[in-house]
């Protein structure tokens, strides 16, 4: 069979290694057929084209009403196989951008009941499938203050620590099997800290992209001189995380404070809140929280409760968490 678009054969496969069923990849590979088409209209091809190119054809989707998330995800993932790095970029917080607050809605009448998520999202106008970044530093203020105004702060940091971004256990297996095969918790999070450095060591022997970017000496070495980075470490019944800069180079070569807060934050729904110089409460970073502590909610087999102890949102270097283990964690 010949191939349709560009890259297909790579699409698929990627499509194949994300369990996605033979019905949705059909279904995939005919979004990317009209977004490919409509590169070829516009005379951009797929690999050399701009983010701009991405942005028109969304807001075309938008205008049609053919804005739906899976369509725009398929394409997401589409622009990664390609290795599109500029689009993938603005795409992927597209995808991971509205449909978080519709996340927020359902976890709240999970966690508060229905009366008080019509109280908070009630008179909110959350924004469309296919917003970009630009427009969602207002929506989180919004939907922040009117969390503040009718709900618990032990209820909303249970709101926002859920699994927002829907990732899958699967993807804990290996740190599981890594627990289960260590002596206790702690030479589990050392040996895991270690296995994620040797990880590192691999891409730059390599040459291979790491979360498509590449990885440098320094980021190695940021990595491991601190276990709470892309580990953890324990001191009493509390586990300690960091996340890592969300753009390194620029972080670490950032002289201005404000725009190395801004290059650290990895949220699309609050980081250009820096820029505009009233950034979105830190209590919001408790999402950030709920997404590093996943792993350990796995492997105890229950949520466990998070705390932000650090945020650049707040004016802090970088962010920081607390993980509360649970009674029976030894």
């Amino acid at each position: 069979m010949s191939t349709k678009i560009p890259y297909e054969k790579e699409y698929i496969e990627l499509l194949v290694r994300r369990g996605a069923s033979d019905n949705f990849i059909k279904k995939a590979v005919s979004y990317a057929s009209d977004y490919v088409a409509f590169l070829e209209a516009e005379r951009a091809p797929i690999k050399e084209s701009s983010a701009a190119y991405a942005k028109k054809y969304v807001k075309g989707l938008m205008e049609s009403g053919g804005n739906t998330l899976e369509r725009i995800d398929a394409i997401c993932t589409y622009v990664n196989a390609v290795g599109n790095l500029d689009q993938y970029i603005h795409l992927i917080e597209v995808v991971g951008g509205a449909p978080l607050y519709q996340s927020y809605l359902a976890r709240t009448e999970e966690i508060s009941g229905e009366e008080a998520a019509r109280k908070v999202f009630g008179p909110m106008r959350l924004p469309p499938i296919g917003s970009s970044a630009e427009e969602f530093p207002g929506y989180t203020r919004e939907m922040m203050r009117r969390m503040r105004e009718e709900l618990s702060e032990e209820q909303r940091i249970k709101i926002l620590s859920g699994n927002h971004h829907k990732r899958s256990p699967r993807s804990f297996e290996v740190q599981r099997m890594l627990y289960e095969d260590s002596g206790d918790l702690d030479e589990f999070l050392r040996r895991d800290h270690e296995r994620v450095v040797r990880l590192l060591e691999e891409h730059i022997r390599d040459g291979r992209l790491w979360y498509r970017k590449k990885v440098s000496p320094d980021f190695l070495e940021y990595i491991r001189s601190d276990q709470e980075r892309l580990s953890a470490r324990r001191q009493g019944d509390t586990l300690f995380i960091k996340q890592i800069p969300y753009e390194f180079e620029e972080y670490i070569n950032e002289a201005d404070p404000t725009r190395r807060r801004y290059h650290f934050c990895h949220c699309h729904l609050a980081r250009r809140s820096i820029m505009e110089g009233d950034p979105v409460p830190s209590e919001f970073c408790h999402c950030s929280g709920g997404y590093l502590k996943q792993p350990f909610d796995y492997i105890f087999g229950e949520e466990l409760e998070v705390r932000v102890l650090g945020s650049v949102l707040a004016g802090d270097d970088e962010c920081r968490f607390a993980v509360k283990l649970p009674q029976n964690w030894n």
